[in-house]
């Protein structure tokens, strides 16, 4: 499987007509020019450090899942048969994961493309009538959109007493994983020190924030670096208090950017 590259911007050169010496070449006067002489101006160069650039963001799950069961349980192919979606977490006041996570989404995606990126995402709705979309179209959107990475943007559930954010790579699979394994996990490296440096706490229940996972529909479906970040435990307190908050789905935001763009020298 092929991986997108980048094209290196060509150099003119100023040549002189064949079969004519260089000696021959008409001499340049020394006398100054003027400004008001002047036929074109100097460019400087404006283009913003992502220009050029698509970057995928999933943000999990889907508000309405919850109403339609019978759509997500069904089965798909992943490299496993697993069901199409899940509801996702909540915090203890009902606050939905689904939620959170098009919020943080949309916010990443207006910093990306305030930075020039073209940014794709897997839904561009938060809707209690909607469901999905399936993890296999999930984890092939990147590819099928020329992004040069996914980001799959989630919270976890876990007991309340455990906290902090946890990135999620792929496991090695042959003919799943194998093109995108490495170029992942340098991925997920960046992301764990840009979350870090944007002031986000490392999970306290996961091992160094740290898990690769082999049955991740989203990673193993993928042909482009991707990568899952639990960004909190909705059920703890203090991690929840951050995701309720429009400051604090802020912080989240940039501390993905940064990751981002530690991971692209940009």
């Amino acid at each position: 499987m092929k991986r997108a590259g980048f094209l290196a911007a060509g150099l003119l050169l100023a040549l002189v007509p064949l079969g004519q010496p260089v000696s021959n070449a008409a001499p340049v006067s020394a006398a100054p020019v003027r400004p008001t002489e002047m036929t074109g101006t100097v460019k400087t160069s404006t283009a913003k450090p992502l220009a050029g650039l698509t970057i995928a963001i999933d943000p999990g799950h889907q508000l309405g899942n919850a109403t339609h069961p019978r759509q997500i349980n069904r089965k798909v192919w992943v490299g496993l048969w697993k069901i199409c979606n899940t509801t996702g977490t909540a915090t203890n006041r009902g606050y939905p994961e689904a939620t959170f996570n098009f919020a943080v989404a949309l916010r990443l995606r207006a910093a990306l493309q305030s930075l020039g990126a073209r940014v794709v995402m897997t839904r561009y709705t938060n809707s209690s009538r909607a469901w999905g979309p399936c993890i296999n179209y999930r984890g092939a959107f990147g590819k099928a959109q020329h992004a040069v990475l996914k980001v799959s943007i989630h919270a976890d559930g876990a007991p309340a007493r455990d906290r902090g954010f946890h990135i999620i790579t792929p496991k090695l699979r042959r003919g799943y994983t194998d093109d995108i394994y490495a170029a992942s996990r340098r991925l997920g490296l960046a992301m764990r020190s840009g979350m870090i440096a944007g002031g986000i706490s490392l999970s306290n229940y996961i091992s160094h924030g740290w898990s690769v996972r082999g049955d991740q529909g989203t990673l193993n479906m993928s042909n482009i670096p991707t990568i899952i970040v639990e960004t909190g435990n909705m059920r703890n307190a203090r991690d929840a208090a951050l995701e309720v908050s429009s400051a604090g789905r802020q912080r989240y935001a940039l501390a993905l950017l940064r990751g981002i763009r530690l991971y692209l020298h940009r």
